[in-house]
């Protein structure tokens, strides 16, 4: 039986998101228009963990050697999800899943190629995090696995309670045996490629509706059809859309974020961890596809509010990609099935707007907004050096002129960042150790309120820039 039609006795496969099943729904039309699969479909569950989260803590790695299935086989759903030790779900109010990515990095180095970075002999297949998408392809469509490929998966969790948590990352997979299926190939657009923490900032200060945008050029290296777009978008986020600059600059695909409404309890999280993302990014599916070419180029982009600053935002896209069923002429006729699945619950598509305060850990153990930082203020004559050892800014409060800079000097073994809670600007470095350094000159006045978004109740600086 196909998802489509356990969607339509009301049947939940395991571990399938709502969303998924009305989008099967939503696509009667298009998947009509598919090829379909003579092989039974079926579907395995597997976890990642035990992961040991500390209170208010922040658990981050590289999972290795993830199982699936051990048979030539094409995916064809995915979704991942925190549960507990009872498989029930840990809603991101409590646990976060800011992000997991999966990758296939084939059966021997170099068999596997994005043609993302300079040295991508691997595959990202699929991604998701606080917008909790699935992978969905139309029917008849997979994702090509060889039962001996390797995968694994980067991750990242936030414990939003002071007492400690045991959690697993739950990735539940509905696939094919054989490779019947049209094949699919997927391509991981970021707007800032080849990073260790693909983020950059936006600076704000514009005037209300301005929009910040960052962009990439991309030219695939095949022709082919695009089938289903993943996103990955953050707090501030308008867009994202792929267009073709050489067809009057036309939109090939685009995702909207969906934010949850006022009383959506992520807005009630402390500490956080950044601003809260969007609930959902709309997911669009076309059986047809949506007709790129070989060496021509496209841009994509992240579209940003500019209004006010955004610290550590991402932009990607998971572009889906079938061979074509034909030569692609220039400006090919766009396709008329695309479908768009959205969040099934109510959100909106304003952007809140959202104080973000320094916390610390108060008596009872619990997190606690704080307005100022105890202590008197470093007033270095020109340009500062703050040294972040043993969990702590040894200056936690600065005072400078405007023009002057921060080197902050990461001297713990292990990972920190300095990120803006609220100020005249965005600041948000990349995660460092080991003696590495950061410079960041301050060229607006203002009070900057800055921690580190890895240990937030422990780490917490204030800047404050005199005109």
């Amino acid at each position: 039986m196909t998802e489509l039609a356990l969607a339509a006795r009301g049947r939940s496969l395991p571990g399938m998101a709502a969303r998924s099943l009305r989008l099967l729904a939503l696509l009667t039309g298009v998947l009509a228009l598919a090829l379909v699969s003579a092989a039974p479909a079926r579907t395995v569950t597997h976890r990642i963990g035990p992961i040991q989260m500390g209170s208010y803590g922040t658990a981050y790695k590289t999972s290795f050697d993830l199982p699936h299935p051990k048979v030539k086989h094409s995916l064809r759903y995915m979704h991942a999800r925190v549960v507990d030790a009872k498989g029930r779900f840990v809603p991101q109010e409590q646990v976060m899943l800011h992000h997991v990515t999966f990758v296939n990095r084939g059966r021997v180095d170099g068999e596997k190629s994005q043609f993302y970075c300079e040295n991508g002999y691997k595959e990202r297949f699929y991604g998701t995090g606080e917008e909790d998408q699935s992978l969905i392809l139309p029917e008849g469509y997979g994702y090509r696995v060889r039962g001996d490929d390797r995968w694994h998966a980067s991750w990242m969790l936030m414990n939003h309670h002071p007492r400690r948590r045991k959690v697993f990352i739950e990735y539940t997979m509905r696939y094919v045996t054989g490779w019947a299926d049209t094949p699919v190939t997927p391509f991981w657009l970021g707007v800032e490629p080849c990073k260790r923490d693909p983020i950059f900032q936006v600076p704000g200060g514009g005037e209300a509706g301005s929009t910040f945008t960052k962009q990439i050029d991309w030219t695939p290296p095949v022709d082919g059809r695009i089938v289903a777009v993943g996103t990955h978008l953050h707090g501030g986020a308008k867009a994202m859309r792929i267009t073709d600059p050489a067809c009057g600059d036309r939109t090939l695909a685009e995702s909207i974020p969906e934010y949850g409404m006022p009383d959506d309890p992520i807005y009630g999280v402390l500490p956080q961890i950044h601003e809260p993302s969007p609930r959902f990014t709309s997911y669009p599916v076309t059986a047809t596809g949506i007709p790129i070419r070989r060496g021509q180029t496209y841009r994509v982009s992240a579209l940003y509010d500019n209004e006010l600053p955004h610290a550590r935002v991402m932009g990607i896209m998971h572009a889906y990609v079938a061979p074509p069923t034909a030569k692609v002429p220039n400006c090919a006729p766009l396709p008329t099935d695309v479908e768009t699945a959205h969040w099934d619950k109510p959100y909106r598509t304003e952007i809140p707007k959202v104080q973000i305060p320094l916390a610390v850990r108060g008596p009872d153990g619990h997190a606690q907004p704080v307005d100022t930082l105890p202590g008197p203020f470093y007033r270095p004559p020109g340009d500062a050096v703050v040294r972040l050892r043993n969990l702590r800014f040894n200056h936690r409060k600065v005072a400078l002129r405007r023009g002057a800079s921060i080197l902050w000097r990461f001297d713990d073994p292990f990972l920190h960042d300095v990120t803006s809670a609220s100020g005249p600007s965005a600041i948000g470095t990349q995660p460092l150790e080991d003696g590495a350094v950061w410079r960041q000159r301050f060229n607006r006045p203002g009070t900057y309120s800055l921690y580190c978004t890895l240990h937030p109740l422990d780490m917490q600086q204030i800047v404050e820039v005199s005109p």
